[in-house]
């Protein structure tokens, strides 16, 4: 899924061939934006194909119309803003055949705040205040919180370990269970729908993966500083929904809870605003005009 980041787009796409251009037989990107130029990619390689859904349709939904026109039993969802520099797909394959139970195998990340594991606990309403922008985690307490959502522990784990749920930056996924749980939830527009997916497979007997010793770079929130604000509140809405979707909220708790998520949304666009807390470090580029 691509929204106006054709430069990282080819880049990723660069990395996949030079490491494992044997295994691809089709690469599939949607243009949520709507640019002239993505027919350049063709020069990369004829394994290319485009949508061009007319509207941006969000991460999942691109997903899940873009599984329409897979042929293979494995697919890798892979983000524009991550980079292949070693051989592990091979490994990532030979790992999720050999498991009848394994529905999908991530990675480790390098990222510009340093290692990270693609993978996320099951997310619980006080996770709101440990996430990876949230200027609370200079206080200890909330970054012990921060450290149990995103597997810090596992950060110097050697052997592949099971999580609850892998982040759709990188994965390795199968195709047939994927379906089995009918994909991405289409509600989602941005944020979560990989957390609710991985609790769909979870819930249907499948186990996540993660490979410790394989790594990718990941030039984390690339494509989302360019839009703040959409992606703050695509964020705070994904996040509430997914709370009274797997009822990790009470009823009577909820307008609290999405008085809450709307507070800290604005709290972190007005620190980013003021450049006062910037956890992740800026890779900003040129916007350029939608043709549809």
């Amino acid at each position: 899924m691509d929204y106006n980041s054709l430069k990282f787009t080819e880049r990723a796409i660069k990395s996949l061939l030079q490491y494992h251009s044997e295994l691809v037989e089709k690469i599939i990107v949607v243009d949520n934006y709507g640019l002239s130029g993505y027919e350049n990619l063709f020069n990369i390689t004829q394994k290319i194909m485009i949508i061009k859904p007319g509207r941006n349709l969000g991460f999942g939904r691109s997903i899940n119309l873009a599984m329409k026109y897979v042929d293979t039993p494995l697919v890798l969802l892979q983000n524009p803003d991550t980079i292949i520099n070693m051989n592990i797909l091979d490994i990532m394959i030979k790992k999720l055949t050999s498991d009848e139970k394994l529905a999908a195998v991530s990675v480790m990340a390098n990222t510009p705040e340093g290692k990270e594991v693609l993978a996320r606990r099951f997310t619980k309403a006080y996770d709101i205040v440990g996430g990876r922008r949230s200027p609370l985690l200079k206080l200890k307490l909330f970054q012990k919180i921060g450290e149990r959502y995103r597997y810090i522990d596992k950060l110097n784990e050697e052997k592949p370990f099971y999580v609850d749920a892998f982040t759709g930056t990188f994965v390795l996924l199968k195709k047939d269970a994927f379906l089995k749980v009918d994909g991405f939830d289409p509600g989602y527009f941005l944020f979560m729908e990989d957390v609710d997916l991985s609790r769909k497979l979870r819930l249907s007997g499948y186990e996540i993966m993660v490979i410790p010793y394989l790594e990718i770079t990941h030039h984390t929130g690339s494509t989302r500083k360019r839009a703040p604000l959409k992606s703050g509140y695509s964020k705070a809405k994904s996040v509430y929904m997914y709370f009274v979707k797997w009822r990790e909220i009470k009823k009577l708790s909820r307008p609290f809870v999405g008085l809450l998520l709307g507070l800290y949304t604005i709290l972190i666009l007005f620190l980013d605003f003021f450049s006062i807390q910037r956890p992740e470090q800026s890779w900003k580029m040129r916007s350029r005009k939608r043709h549809f």
